[in-house]
């Protein structure tokens, strides 16, 4: 079975690509991506323990209904209405940054207690992982929980919109606050954690921006070449050295972190159905893969009306909750969470046709705004293709961002720093 799905997904990236001559089109890349996934997972190298069949065949059940989610997308009509690039407006871009940088006093506050009592990065990432464990409580002592409800609702969805949307615009208009922008909040981000996650997130969003930005012409390219090659440069060295030091004293080699970092998903996604069918775990008709969306809804409901959330939401919380709390073995010497791959939460919600109904929604909604990008082209479809490619599309070995809501309201609030006035095509 693993052959014939691994040879199906590279067959149906083929095909995406002589239809759209791009290999960032969400057929191309995606089918790709987990073809090259499978096939490293079947090589079972460093000791990867082995996936079963039925695995397989949900992952390409799964790739075959986004293809037939995107194909339908081509066939509904844009609207034949155009933002024009002129209608980014600077003063709701302000407006956005100074409400970001209010709600990040967390950040600021954890940042701070690194800083004075002297931690490194291997501290400071074995801590915040222990503090999400709930086995240390110095950092959440610090903060009240209102403060956490404005990190996590306010402060974190405009900043994973606002960094990527202020790279795209300096590379737009040349002009450096708008880099000054994206600097500081990608740090007052990443020196809490220190997360790669975030790393490859932003050198993908840079990469995906010059692939776009290449429709200009070559003077565009060659106008920006070092910008581009010194940002990715600057990122790929950040990615290394904190994956060294974050390691400590474990003798991995990168090439080990890096393979069982993303191909250990397959193993691991095996092992949760497993799981899952063994507890007989109920299914959460959605929940789950669009968590993001609804959560801050919920949590306003709750806290002013004093509703209880829906039995089905509750059960998504658990699952996302599982996905750290549950460690697995995927070698005989190396424990794996979180990356379970986006086709476990579809799995979460429905079972196998979860599976296809999640996978065809996902085809659909990347299709759409890759057409969007290629039709209209505007400021805004650049950074909301952009966007989506680099945080969903390339992470679909984590999981399905929608079911977080950092990751997912970027792609609803971006309107908020453009105006509503429009061109007729």
């Amino acid at each position: 079975m693993s052959y014939i799905a691994i040879s199906m997904c590279f067959a149906i990236g083929s095909f995406g690509y002589i239809g759209a001559r791009k290999i960032y089109s969400p057929i191309v890349t995606f089918s790709c991506f987990f073809g090259f996934l499978m096939l490293f997972a079947r090589l079972q190298l460093y000791g990867l323990y082995s996936v079963s069949d039925t695995v397989y065949f949900y992952i390409i059940l799964g790739v075959v209904a986004f293809t037939v989610g995107a194909l339908f997308a081509n066939k509904i009509k844009l609207p034949c209405v155009k933002l024009s690039d002129k209608n980014f407006s600077d003063k709701y871009y302000w407006i956005a940054v100074v409400i970001c940088l209010a709600g990040l006093i967390v950040n600021y506050k954890v940042i701070l207690i690194y800083f004075t009592q002297g931690l490194n990065i291997a501290d400071i990432y074995n801590m915040m992982a222990r503090t999400v464990g709930g086995e240390e409580t110095l950092l959440t002592n610090t903060y009240s929980h209102v403060e956490e409800i404005m990190q996590q609702y306010i402060g974190y969805p405009l900043l994973y919109m606002l960094v990527p949307m202020s790279i795209l615009m300096y590379f737009e208009k040349r002009k450096s606050k708008y880099l000054i922008v994206a600097i500081g909040l990608f740090l007052i981000r990443f020196l809490v954690d220190f997360r790669r996650t975030y790393l490859v997130n932003i050198i993908i969003f840079v990469v995906i921006i010059a692939f776009i930005e290449s429709k200009k012409g070559f003077n565009f390219i060659k106008r920006h070449k070092w910008k581009f090659i010194t940002a990715i440069v600057m990122l790929v060295i950040a990615f290394i050295v904190v994956s060294r030091v974050r390691r400590g004293e474990d003798s991995y080699s990168f090439s080990y972190n890096l393979y069982t970092y993303y191909v250990g998903s397959i193993p691991y996604f095996d092992q949760r159905i497993q799981l899952w069918q063994a507890s007989n775990s109920q299914f959460t008709y959605g929940f789950t893969s669009f968590r993001g969306i609804f959560a801050p809804f919920f949590s306003v409901f709750g806290l002013i009306f004093g509703l209880s959330e829906p039995a089905a939401f509750s059960r998504a919380t658990d699952v996302v909750h599982s996905l750290h709390n549950i460690v697995l073995y995927i070698t005989s010497g190396h424990r794996f969470n979180s990356y379970a791959t986006v086709f476990f939460e579809f799995y979460a919600d429905g079972g196998v046709i979860g599976i296809v109904i999640g996978s065809w929604i996902y085809g659909y909604i990347a299709q759409r705004l890759y057409r969007k990008l290629i039709l209209q082209g505007n400021v805004r479809d650049k950074y909301r293709y952009a966007y989506f490619f680099s945080t969903f599309i390339m992470f679909s070995v984590l999981h399905f961002n929608f079911m977080v809501v950092c990751y997912a309201w970027p792609l609803i609030i971006d309107r908020l720093v453009f105006t509503n006035k429009q061109l007729n095509k």
